[in-house]
């Protein structure tokens, strides 16, 4: 339940984090490594900047919760790097558009 509104992350090591019912409405994670991350029953997802300017290592999580909330602005390689296809990514944009 922390609150990273707002917060710069730039270039922090998010390896094993978990974002599990974080709000982020507004933080930076411009080159941010995410590696492991999970991310669950996250607010404020949508407003989040730099999310198309991570680093990857290892696959990450996302909940259903999340992404029902902001699937529609989550940039292809991060849903790709959580485990999803495209054929996947394109059906749950259309099933929570």
């Amino acid at each position: 339940g922390a609150n990273l509104e707002g917060a710069t992350l730039e270039g922090a090591d998010l390896t094993l984090a978990n974002l599990s019912g974080v709000r982020i409405g507004g933080a930076n994670f411009t080159d941010t490594l995410w590696s492991k991350t999970t991310i669950a029953r996250v607010t404020g997802l949508e407003t989040a900047i730099g999310l198309d300017r991570l680093r990857f290592g290892d696959p990450s999580s996302i909940d259903v919760h999340t992404l029902r909330s902001s699937i529609s602005c989550l940039p292809l390689e991060l849903l790709e790097q959580c485990g999803l296809s495209a054929s996947e990514i394109e059906s749950l944009r259309g099933l929570f558009a």
